[in-house]
């Protein structure tokens, strides 16, 4: 059994019991958990061995704490909701320099690039490419994209009570 935790940062469950909250603080910190453990088989969120999710799970929850009243098991399915987001964006940008970071070992960059240079991966790559450039209303207005920002509903909620 874990020990209690009476310092780190406080968060709490939003939207139905699915999303952590402060989120950015989460996510940050998700993303520097990831970055010390880098490991050759994590080239996407799917194919991080179960073992690796739950030491990145003991981990991030180091950081932060929870009211008792909510189950450790909505925090940790909030947790992977979110985790397998911001990986999925680490991954991606490594993808998207290809230039080794310190974080990263020889050994899994090299596995990281074969698996990226696959044929599997660039036919599934070419195919989202196609679908992200459909028109959804049709030939004319050109491709939908999604331009919502980057701050969540809640976040700007809050600061519109605080303001006021």
């Amino acid at each position: 059994m874990d020990p209690p935790r009476v310092q780190g940062i406080p968060i709490r469950l939003i939207a139905n019991d699915t999303e952590l909250h402060p989120s950015h603080f989460c996510a940050r910190r998700m993303t520097k958990v990831f970055k010390r453990w880098m490991i050759p088989e994590g080239y996407c969120w799917k194919s991080v061995p179960p073992h690796h999710e739950d030491q990145y799970w003991r981990q991030w929850k180091v950081f932060f704490r929870w009211d008792d009243a909510i189950p450790e098991d909505l925090v940790r399915a909030a947790y992977d909701r979110l985790a397998g987001t911001r990986y999925t964006a680490l991954m991606h940008k490594l993808k998207k320099s290809r230039v080794q970071p310190v974080f990263v070992t020889d050994e899994a960059w090299r596995r990281y690039l074969e698996y990226w240079e696959s044929e599997d991966f660039q036919a599934r790559s070419r195919q989202a490419t196609e679908n992200r450039n459909t028109e959804v209303e049709g030939p004319g207005p050109g491709p939908s994209k999604h331009g919502g920002g980057s701050v969540s509903f809640v976040t700007t909620q809050e600061r519109l009570i605080s303001f006021l």
